[in-house]
């Protein structure tokens, strides 16, 4: 997945954690709530530090 600024630069890529679905479903909501919203949890951020190249 590719990160981008606010201008659509592309700012930094990885690989991650939810899928276009689900990030639809937790969109917005506090991270301690995904496991209760999707009814699993594969981590609290969409893409971790360690999986992420900043370009």
């Amino acid at each position: 997945m590719e990160v981008r600024d606010g201008a659509g630069g592309r700012v930094a890529a990885g690989t991650v954690n939810y899928g276009s679905n689900e990030l639809a479903r937790i969109r917005g909501i506090k991270s301690a709530r995904i496991a209760e919203v999707l009814g699993y949890a594969f981590g609290d951020e969409v893409i971790h530090r360690d999986n992420m190249v900043v370009l």
